[in-house]
């Protein structure tokens, strides 16, 4: 039996084993009265320069990208340009088609684009701001894409550090943003797609949950849901925290009805797709049966990502690694760091995080795992929370930087990165 056969048996059932031991920690924890936390007051400038910050280094990627595609191609268009630096092998294309044109539902009637009777598979909030943006500024929906980002990361900055530095401190929270940006893949953050927004709708969301104002929470978790499939998952995160206020002889009615807003955004979804379609879920099928994509368990999900790593590596050496390789570290990585910090981050936060890796790993066809792990934000604080001297984490800060160098020259060059 060689290596990776070994690891294919055995790392399913450690990621097994690490979940289900965050889970029974969480659970223990909700079930016993916890004493009130003594949570740090944090000053609105703090906040801001956060944000502001945040937001200036997704300007700085989005200058870039314009730089390169200037530079590839320099007498083309702004938006010539832009569609050479993010390739149709990448959501973006989808989401710019989708708000010039809409959903389309019928494979054998005209369409306006390629595949647009597939495109219910993504969520409309983000091609409707596109689509809102171009309307404003007559501009094409790429450079608006482009240009709402900074804004969007801005936001999510603010709100991770309105979140995280009550709890852990403004240290913690800083080192929290550094990690952010150092991920592997963190440069989809600049690029015009969902992960600014859906991180700023969902931190948010969770800020609003901390600060005991249900009514945000459920207009912000809705937004996620019309976001992404995982928004919904906020919907189970008001449940656990009606179960907590229970315990602790609160008032817990306010946070089940605020569950109504992720659910509910997640059934407007499920209506668009009836409207369209005449079917609630016609966009598993469609994953299914255009994709091969259904919901699995991530223990599988690591299993068949070693066996592509194996079966690739001569064949086809980058998809190997970038997408088979990069997937099983980013879902370990993300299983440890929940399991090391069971017992530190609250218990809401915990069950958001163990439900988002079910969700975005628990695949039968993974291709984006680092990028699902920049929307997650227990994991730059959990690694902020595991490295204990500030060395370490400037150490890690780095090491995840030069892996991340290498993955933004193999996404420039059209590789396999999704």
């Amino acid at each position: 039996m060689n290596v990776l056969s070994l690891l294919q048996l055995v790392l399913p059932w450690v990621v097994t084993f690490l979940l289900a031991a965050v889970v029974l920690r969480g659970v223990v924890r909700a079930w016993k009265p916890a004493c009130p936390v003594d949570r740090k007051r944090i000053s609105t400038k703090a906040t801001l320069t956060a944000g502001l910050l945040l937001g200036a280094a997704c300007a700085a990627g989005a200058a870039f990208f314009v730089f390169y595609g200037r530079r590839a191609c320099p007498s083309a268009t702004l938006e010539e340009a832009l569609r050479h630096v993010f390739p149709t092998s990448i959501d973006a294309d989808h989401y710019i088609q989708l708000a010039q044109y809409g959903y389309g539902n019928l494979p054998d009637g005209q369409a306006a684009f390629k595949d647009q009777h597939l495109m219910i598979v993504f969520f409309p909030l983000w091609p409707l701001l596109i689509r809102v943006g171009t309307w404003l500024t007559g501009l094409d929906g790429y450079v608006v894409g482009l240009w709402l980002q900074p804004l969007l990361l801005g936001l999510a900055g603010a709100g991770l550090y309105r979140l995280i530095a009550p709890h852990f401190g403004e240290k913690i929270a800083a080192w929290t943003m550094v990690f952010l940006a150092c991920m592997p893949g963190s440069f989809f953050f600049s690029a015009p797609m969902t992960e600014s927004l859906y991180l700023a709708l969902s931190v948010w969301a969770l800020v609003c949950l901390e600060e005991d104002h249900p009514l945000g929470f459920a207009l912000l978790g809705c937004l996620a849901a019309l976001t992404r499939s995982t928004g919904g998952l906020l919907g189970g995160v008001a449940l656990v925290a009606a179960v907590l206020c229970w315990r602790q002889g609160e008032s817990w009615l306010r946070w089940l009805a605020a569950a109504v807003g992720p659910f509910g955004g997640t059934g407007l979804y499920l209506c668009l797709n009836y409207y369209y379609y005449g079917d609630w879920t016609a966009f598993s099928k469609i994953q299914a049966s255009h994709w091969s994509q259904g919901l699995g368990w991530v223990g599988d999900t690591v299993r068949y990502l070693l066996f592509y790593v194996a079966s690739w590596w001569e064949s086809n050496h980058d998809f190997a690694l970038y997408v088979s390789l990069f997937g099983v570290i980013c879902m370990i990585g993300a299983c440890l760091v929940l399991f090391c910090n069971r017992k530190q981050l609250p218990v809401c936060w915990l069950a958001y995080g163990v439900a988002y890796v079910l969700m975005a790993y628990g695949t039968t066809w993974l291709l984006s795992a680092p990028r699902y792990a920049l929307s997650l934000p227990m994991l730059p604080l959990g690694m902020a929370l595991v490295c204990k001297k500030d060395w370490q984490r400037a150490l890690l800060a780095v090491v995840m930087g030069i892996v991340g160098i290498f993955y933004l020259q193999e996404f420039l060059a059209w590789g396999p990165i999704y």
